[in-house]
């Protein structure tokens, strides 16, 4: 990994004095012998173990975005699920290049991708990155909760509240999980979710081969269509979404060394599941996906 130049180096050490830079932080709270000692082979005695940071990471990877798939293969036809196997791969080899960059830094472990940007490009770098990802971070918490007032709008027409009302009722409920600390905090949570997006994905994937044995000679498919094929990426890439996540993910391992396994189990799991809802909603509905709605409810 190629390190900073002296001139960055400088820049870097004085922003993060004058900033308050979250890498001070990290070296106080943790010991920094243990982390110098070996920055890919050490993490927290009382971390998250493999397979808890696998559900992490799936967890925050697989959402809303999974009931989306079908109406990717249906924008995109069949070769459309090429772009699904071939996204997977892409997020794992750069999930490993972010984490890598997180030890760009001699002799210190980054934290947060803001100390990246600080690290490579100095104050310019460390603003930008701040920005750029706390839009993220804002943008898809904003999305997540519509979502969440639209489905109990469907879900509880007679409970006599608004979209708008149930968006807020919503940012209350999870408000406190926002105090939590660490992806350890959250390993329960994290097990609820990926059950959550396990039977969602089991449903489509039953209900769809059921479908298609019965009513498949209803039903249009394509192999490939040239023009739905950037709508049918975009849906995808969305689908994939989580790298905010993997510095917090990292930090609170047991064993850091474990990260490229822990992403190459992670995303082999994701790519399985999306491609399986991906290819079992397109069969059982075909051309019938709804791609204005956007998802296979």
């Amino acid at each position: 990994m190629r390190h900073t130049s002296d001139g960055s180096q400088s820049e870097y050490h004085a922003l993060e004095a004058t900033t308050g830079s979250s890498i001070s932080a990290v070296n106080s709270s943790q010991s920094e012998t243990q982390w110098r000692a070996g920055e890919n082979e050490l993490g927290r005695s009382d971390g998250v173990g493999l397979w808890g940071s696998v559900f992490a990471l799936m967890c925050t990877t697989v959402g809303t975005g999974i009931l989306a798939l079908p109406s990717a293969v249906q924008s995109g036809g069949y070769l459309a699920l090429v772009l699904v196997v071939a996204t997977a791969v892409i997020a794992n080899f750069t999930a490993k290049r972010l984490v890598e960059c997180l030890h760009i830094v001699p002799g210190r472990t980054l934290r947060y991708y803001a100390d990246v940007g600080l690290a490579a490009m100095g104050r310019h770098g460390w603003r930008a990155v701040v920005v750029l990802q706390c839009g993220t971070l804002v943008g898809v918490a904003t999305i997540f909760l519509i979502l969440i007032g639209h489905f109990m709008t469907e879900l509880w027409p007679g409970a006599g509240l608004t979209l708008h009302d149930w968006v807020f009722v919503a940012g209350l409920v999870l408000l406190p999980f926002s105090w939590l600390k660490s992806m350890k905090e959250i390993q329960s949570l994290a097990f609820l979710g990926i059950a959550a997006s396990a039977f969602v994905g089991i449903f489509v994937i039953v209900h769809g081969l059921h479908r298609f044995a019965s009513h498949h000679a209803e039903n249009t498919y394509r192999v490939f269509v040239g023009k739905g094929m950037p709508v049918a990426f975009n849906i995808i890439v969305f689908s994939f979404g989580g790298t905010s996540v993997l510095p917090t993910i990292e930090a609170d391992m047991k064993r850091r060394a474990d990260f490229p396994r822990m992403a190459n189990i992670a995303y082999a799991l994701i790519a399985t599941i999306y491609t399986l809802v991906a290819a079992a909603g397109y069969m059982g509905w075909g051309s019938l996906v709804d791609s204005d709605s956007g998802n296979i409810l």
